[in-house]
């Protein structure tokens, strides 16, 4: 089981690489822009699959939490800590992406006002 272990970690980095290259290359050329907001509505294809991925780490820190009190198991600590500290990286990428789509020219055509400055951004009627 160990030496089954060892390959996969030994494989599994250049498999991811190679798996987010073709992903870029995919968003980038392959998949065609879109008439109504032209190119940023690629950012969804990273900003959507970011956020969930940071929910997911913080349900997985919530449930080695859990664990981790009940068995007193060190290995569920470090479980929760290694996801809290993904899903903060994940959710401030979520932010960055959010603060850099706000900018750009093509999402000011018919998007309501949002103050990206609060901790929850706060959508605002155009009106």
């Amino acid at each position: 089981m160990a030496r089954i272990l060892e390959w996969i970690d030994s494989l599994l980095p250049p498999l991811a690489f190679f798996a987010m290259a073709a992903a870029l290359y995919l968003v980038f050329q392959y998949v065609p822009t879109d008439e109504a907001q032209g190119v940023v509505q690629r950012i969804f294809y990273f900003h959507v699959a970011i956020a969930i991925t940071s929910l997911v780490a913080f349900a997985v820190s919530c449930v080695a939490g859990i664990l981790y009190l009940r068995t007193r198991n060190d290995r569920w600590d470090d479980v929760g800590e290694a996801s809290i500290r993904i899903g903060l990286l994940m959710s401030v990428l979520v932010v960055i992406i959010r603060i850099w789509s706000a900018r750009s020219p093509s999402s000011r055509i018919a998007t309501p006002r949002t103050f990206v400055c609060s901790p929850c951004p706060i959508s605002v009627p155009p009106w």
